[in-house]
Formats: structure tokens, C-alpha cells, sequence
């Protein structure tokens, strides 16, 4: 069964994380974040694809993560004075989950995929 990848629209995007989706020849958004200690966050989310690859650096250029992943179904912005996080959900059938990531003031990431 398809599943639309629900995402908010760009000025929500803006408006809640200051940082305004750049958009791609294919329709995909991209989120570049960069901080103090030099390290850096993109996020790219295609709705007509349902994927989101996230890519972080750390100060030397070093790759911590780069993930890649379909079946998404929903992209949160959860935002208040104190942190700011992107949660995306997702739906594979036999498993769904949840990866959240912090983008302020510090990147954190927790992925959940669970058996539905």
C-alpha cells in the first residue's frame, strides 16, 4: 500500500528551524546546518521519493553518519528556545519507526525501527 511522505511546507520549515529548504532539480528539499565546533548537518528529504539521507561531519570533514533511507511517511518539526528536532517517521510493512534528530544547539540522532 502507498503511503504519501507528508512534510510541512517551506516557510514552516523556515519558521521553525531558521534555515530555508533549498530546492533540488528532482523536487527534493536540503537543510544545511554548520556550528561553533565545526562540524557539519545536511538533511534531504524527497516527498515524491518518501527518502531522507542525512549526512554529519565532524570538525576534519570526517563522515559520523550518512543515512539513507526510504518509506518515509511523515516529517515533524518539533521547535521551542532550547532545542530543535526533525522526526521522521516511517512504514516498511513489516517494520516502522522513527528517526529523531537534534539540530540545536547540538546534533544528536536516535533511530527506532521496530517489528509493526
Amino acid at each position: 500500500m502507498y503511503r504519501e511522505f507528508v512534510t510541512p511546507v517551506d516557510l514552516d520549515v523556515f519558521e521553525r528551524l531558521d534555515a530555508w529548504p533549498e530546492t533540488m532539480d528532482d523536487g527534493s528539499r536540503l537543510l544545511a546546518f554548520s556550528y561553533p565546533s565545526g562540524e557539519h548537518l545536511t538533511f534531504a528529504y524527497s516527498p515524491l521519493g518518501r527518502s531522507i539521507r542525512l549526512r554529519w561531519t565532524n570538525s576534519t570533514g570526517a563522515t559520523v553518519l550518512d543515512l539513507f533511507r526510504e518509506s518515509a511517511t511523515e516529517l515533524i518539526i518539533r521547535a521551542d528556545p532550547e532545542k530543535k528536532c526533525l522526526v521522521i517517521r516511517f512504514d516498511m510493512g513489516e517494520c516502522s519507526g522513527e528517526l529523531r534528530v537534534q539540530t540545536h544547539p547540538t546534533v544528536t540522532v536516535t533511530d527506532r525501527m521496530l517489528l509493526a
